[in-house]
């Protein structure tokens, strides 16, 4: 991978792994949303908003604006 991301998902531009600390996010498409320069492929760890569990997921980016969970 040539690029990695940690931080805000306004600071995102075009990285092939992004680690979105700033905010919960409701689901993988609302944080593919959130960044920009992503292309299909990419990797995205993000934090699922729920007050219980606080839940890490990993996703993939699978178009514009898409992503699917991979793993919890």
């Amino acid at each position: 991978m040539s690029s990695f991301y940690s931080g805000a998902a306004s600071g995102v531009n075009g990285k092939h792994v992004v680690v979105i600390t700033d905010q919960p996010f409701t689901s993988a498409s609302a944080v593919a949303g959130a960044i920009s320069g992503e292309t299909a492929g990419d990797i995205i760890a993000y934090e699922y908003y729920d007050r219980m569990t606080r839940v890490a997921n990993l996703a993939y980016v699978t178009s514009d604006n898409h992503a699917q969970v991979f793993a919890t």
